[in-house]
């Protein structure tokens, strides 16, 4: 007898983005975001996100993080190993 597990996909992806300089405006520039890890949504959804950092910015004052939201089927196509998550 077995028992199925239902896969837990992440919601987002944990992105990272060092500021590069100033706008003419004086708003900061950001570079291109950079994938640090995942967050997977909790089973009450009121209680927030699960984050998995797979790298860890040494100086989070540098830059910004980002959520990119992450669909399942796309997740599947990509190729990229995605992590269970109880």
């Amino acid at each position: 007898m077995t028992t199925e597990t239902k896969k837990s996909y992440p919601a987002y992806r944990l992105c990272f983005a060092l500021y590069t300089g100033t706008e003419r405006n004086g708003r900061q520039e950001i570079g291109f975001p950079v994938e640090i890890g995942a967050a997977w949504p909790r089973d009450d959804e009121n209680k927030g996100l699960i984050l998995r950092f797979n790298l860890v910015p040494d100086d989070l004052r540098s830059g910004l993080i980002l959520l990119k939201p992450v669909e399942a089927e796309i997740s599947d196509q990509s190729g990229l190993p995605l992590e269970e998550v109880a």
